[in-house]
């Protein structure tokens, strides 16, 4: 167990989320890519359109990283509502098949997750704020499809009131890589690694009980920022990547970008790797 400051990654601890066995190298797998972006959300319209288009840079680097067949699943502006679940129901996964699950837009949480033990965050839309969801619930039904790999992010407030903060302007520093041939070596074997040797759930929100997630009105929201920062790092710089690395540096970035109040990622995983 991981453990600094009061960030504490938890490994293979997630109440029925189990890891399926190994059956060899993946083939002809899909990586079921589903954002759900409330760009409705009042304050952070143009945060959660920022937010999107981080998401579509990602997804794009990993499709020519990876052999994965990338089927995007995609919640924006009107299609950002409800009835995305149903939608999420008829998903057809196989075996192999890897599921990437973000969401942004304004979340709370309810006295009733306290009791119930439940530290992760519901979320609703603007155009639909009677239809609250709670992200472990989500997250609980699409391990029921079984895929191979299931990575689910929740980027969204998990206090008792909704969000009215918005961030100053922050401009984020691109990292640089040197010996272009051998750096594209890496990053594709990277993404393999995160995408294709790994079996099994992470959890990430983008704060614990009771903590606002904040959001640079022109950038996107700060977890999101320090997420996709660290993949885009690590994939670059190291020959070890792992879940449990991002999830590492993805807090790191966080403190880094120095919220205005207290926001600790919660993170929970139960992986394997193949390889």
């Amino acid at each position: 167990m991981l453990m600094f400051k009061k960030f504490i990654l938890k490994i293979a601890i997630l109440s029925g989320l189990s890891i399926l066995g190994f059956q060899g190298g993946v083939e002809a797998a899909d990586l079921h890519v589903v954002l759900v972006i409330d760009s409705y959300a009042q304050n952070l319209e143009i945060a959660m359109k920022c937010n999107y288009y981080m998401w579509l840079k990602e997804i794009q680097e990993i499709s020519d990283s990876t052999d994965l067949d990338i089927i995007s699943h995609i919640f924006i502006e009107d299609k950002a509502n409800a009835d995305f679940l149903v939608e999420l129901d008829k998903l057809k996964v196989n075996e192999d098949d890897v599921i990437l699950f973000y969401w942004a837009g304004h979340g709370y949480r309810t006295d009733s997750k306290d009791e119930m033990g439940n530290p992760w965050p519901s979320f609703s839309f603007d155009k639909d704020p009677c239809k609250g969801i709670d992200f472990l619930q989500l997250t609980l039904d699409l391990q029921k499809k079984n895929p191979r790999l299931l990575i689910s992010i929740a980027d969204t407030c998990n206090n008792y009131i909704r969000p009215e903060f918005l961030a100053p302007h922050h401009i984020n520093m691109a990292r640089k890589g040197s010996g272009q041939s051998e750096l594209e070596l890496r990053i594709k074997n990277n993404y393999k690694r995160l995408f294709c040797d790994a079996r099994g759930i992470a959890m990430f929100a983008g704060s614990h009980p009771g903590q606002f997630s904040y959001a640079f009105v022109n950038l996107g929201n700060l977890f999101t920022i320090s997420f996709l920062d660290a993949i885009q790092g690590e994939v670059r710089t190291t020959d070890e990547i792992s879940w449990e690395l991002i999830g590492l540096k993805a807090y790191e970035n966080l403190e880094k970008l120095e919220p205005p109040e207290e926001q600790t990622p919660l993170i929970e995983m139960s992986l394997r790797y193949e390889n």
